[in-house]
């Protein structure tokens, strides 16, 4: 038996899981992948549990071929966990490949991403049916996705509730009390198209907002506005911006200052990390314009929501929420029950190891 992870990279949150499933399983565990283009988040780094199997190429019209994984030896008793994205060409084809030499697979993914259309949500879900068991990010999404299917579902299912270690942080974060922190809030993430940083930039110039500190960590070639480290608007609002960081102690540093975390777009483990610091959130109100992560947050418990793409009203619940220092200790302090209960790598692995035991 040998359980065969098949992932584009290896990025640095999710090392702690698979570290996890290799010592439980030793060297019936292996992880395919490919080398990642995100810099320091996808390190060149080697483990006796994984390989490096070839680039990643662009094949056209969106898709994408992971170079020699449809070569790869397969036999009957592998159990093969696949990245269920369907702009993977090879993916499919070693799916049809292990089926014919009777392995198991697994599907693991989203059930939908702010980004599907429809027709990509049928391929996905008809790609779905090659497996024989599913794993999805949330449990909220296991629920959703059996409410919509027509067909009692007979194959096993799971939803890790995908997190990240938070074990470094605990013993970075400081205890919170509002009161004892300045105005200051965080934004951490990359800032691609779909973090919707100008709807916060926009929010931010509201003359009722004075004097709060706005601190970015993450790197950015897609706004060249933030090029600068600090920059002050009229209202003596600060724009700090620290770049891209992956050392867990400088963004510690940081997020211990801040009274509240705000992602003015598709907000995914940005949430996890945040709350993690015990941080109340500030998000848009469109759950299916998130990512799965969402599940995470609770409106009126962990944090609170505006209209999406409303910087108007963004502003309006950024100067609320940053001054109800007595609610922004209750919700701080389920923050923490949520993420060290629910949605960390620990768990994620208990709940993977459970689920995998059914197919051995």
């Amino acid at each position: 038996m040998k359980i065969l992870f098949v992932q584009p990279s290896i990025p640095l949150y999710r090392l702690p899981f698979y570290k996890s499933l290799a010592s439980e399983f030793g060297k019936f565990f292996i992880v395919l992948h490919s080398e990642g283009d995100l810099g320091e988040l996808t390190p060149s780094l080697k483990y006796s549990w994984s390989k490096c199997i070839g680039k990643v190429i662009k094949i056209g019209f969106g898709l994408l071929w992971q170079r020699n994984l449809t070569n790869y030896k397969i036999e009957k008793d592998h159990i093969i966990v696949i990245s269920g994205n369907p702009r993977y060409v090879s993916n499919i084809l070693f799916i049809l490949k292990a089926k014919l030499f009777g392995a198991k697979i697994l599907w693991w993914g989203q059930y939908r991403s702010p980004t599907s259309k429809n027709w990509r949500l049928k391929l996905r879900l008809g790609l779905m049916k090659l497996a024989n068991g599913i794993i999805f990010y949330t449990e909220d999404e296991v629920k959703n996705y059996l409410s919509s299917i027509l067909r009692q579902e007979t194959r096993p299912i799971v939803g890790l509730n995908n997190g990240i270690d938070v074990s470094p942080i605990k013993s970075l974060r400081k205890k919170y009390e509002s009161n004892s922190r300045c105005h200051e809030v965080l934004f951490l993430g990359r800032l691609t198209e779909k973090a919707n940083f100008h709807i916060l930039l926009s929010a931010i110039q509201n003359p009722k907002i004075k004097d709060i500190s706005l601190n970015v960590i993450g790197n950015s070639s897609f706004d060249p506005y933030l090029k600068l480290d600090k920059h002050k608007f009229n209202n003596g609002v600060k724009v700090n911006y620290y770049g891209k960081l992956t050392d867990e102690k400088q963004i510690s540093k940081i997020a211990n200052r801040c009274r509240i975390f705000v992602y003015p777009g598709s907000v995914g483990l940005s949430l996890i990390h945040a709350m993690a610091y015990g941080l109340p959130c500030l998000v848009h109100s469109d759950p299916l314009q998130h990512m799965p992560e969402i599940a995470a947050f609770k409106e009126g418990v962990t944090g609170l929501t505006f209209h999406r793409n409303d910087s108007q009203d963004l502003s309006i619940k950024l100067f609320s929420m940053i001054s109800n220092t007595s609610q922004l200790n209750l919700m701080s302090k389920e923050c923490l029950n949520v993420v060290e209960n629910e949605f960390n790598t620990k768990k994620m692995s208990e709940r993977f190891i459970r689920f995998i035991k059914e197919f051995i």
